[in-house]
């Protein structure tokens, strides 16, 4: 029971770093604004907003699938955190005191 829960847990954490967040968000940009257009134009060729909604509905899957799963590209450059430090290199109040 525990490994199906880490491999839901691996797939639902989304490891993504700082890099890949501003990719993220530049895909998501950049697709949506040109799925927006081709469905603005798809309207007014065809003078049918349905078939301006299904491009512009198709775009937003097509972006969701691009940028909602963690995919590698988005973790390319992970960060590196500094080593934890010990309980014992901070010095209290009462430690100094004493001694």
């Amino acid at each position: 029971m525990d490994e199906i829960l880490d491999q839901a847990r691996d797939i639902v954490e989304a490891p993504i770093d700082f890099q890949g967040q501003k990719l993220a968000v530049l895909v998501n940009y950049g697709a949506m604004s040109a799925f927006g257009v081709a469905s603005f134009l798809t309207g007014l060729t065809t003078s049918n907003v349905y078939y301006a909604l299904y491009v512009g509905l198709a775009g937003l899957v097509v972006t969701m699938l691009a940028v909602v799963p963690p995919w590698p590209m988005y973790n390319r450059t992970p960060v590196k955190w500094l080593p934890s430090r010990k309980a014992t290199m901070w010095v209290t109040d009462e430690q100094k005191k004493s001694s």
